[in-house]
């Protein structure tokens, strides 16, 4: 059995392998439990009702995060990453691959873009937007091949962000350097 365990998680990625709902996810997911860097990302992306279902049913293509600081998924998802799907409070149950990634720094101009080209996708609710316009960083992952896990996988977050980048994508040399650096000040 395969554990990739830090101070930061503990998934048991060949809990997830043995989940995975087909040949696609169980091969696009065996780099990671062989301890190996695909070149895509593997995340974390905890979700609330009726997000969730609404992504686990294809109707929500466009996964949106929102933030003052540049946080993840800002600067660190790609397209190719695999997303998991966790219920908040609860399990992992589905996967997901971002096919691509729009970020901005939020202005009238960025505004304009999310209503205009991506506000459908993101199916939310008729006040989301204004509930956002605080933010000044925004994330936007079109996301497609979603899949609900055969079993749900337990994953207790060690702290309580939205979004967890769990093995970064080999591409960002930063990301890269930002997780080792923080993988050694949680240890000091």
């Amino acid at each position: 059995m395969t554990v990739v365990t830090n101070k930061m998680l503990d998934l048991n990625l060949s809990q997830l392998l043995a989940t995975a709902p087909s040949p696609f996810w169980r091969g696009y997911l065996v780099s990671f439990a062989d301890g190996g860097r695909p070149g895509y990302g593997l995340n974390l992306g905890v979700m609330v009702e009726p997000y969730l279902s609404r992504v686990l049913t294809g109707t929500k293509t466009v996964e949106s995060r929102f933030s003052l600081t540049r946080i993840p998924p800002y600067g660190w998802v790609g397209e190719g990453d695999v997303v998991l799907l966790k219920a908040s409070g609860g399990p992992i149950v589905g996967l997901a691959r971002v096919t691509a990634v729009w970020q901005a720094e939020l202005d009238p101009t960025a505004w304009d873009i999310i209503e205009r080209d991506y506000l459908t996708a993101i199916e939310a609710e008729p006040d989301y937007l204004a509930q956002k316009r605080s933010s000044r960083y925004a994330t936007l992952m079109t996301i497609s091949d979603v899949a609900r896990l055969d079993e749900p996988v337990t994953y207790r977050r060690l702290f309580g962000a939205g979004w967890q980048v769990i093995v970064p994508r080999v591409a960002s040399s930063l990301a890269s350097k930002l997780l080792a650096t923080s993988m050694f000040l949680l240890q000091c």
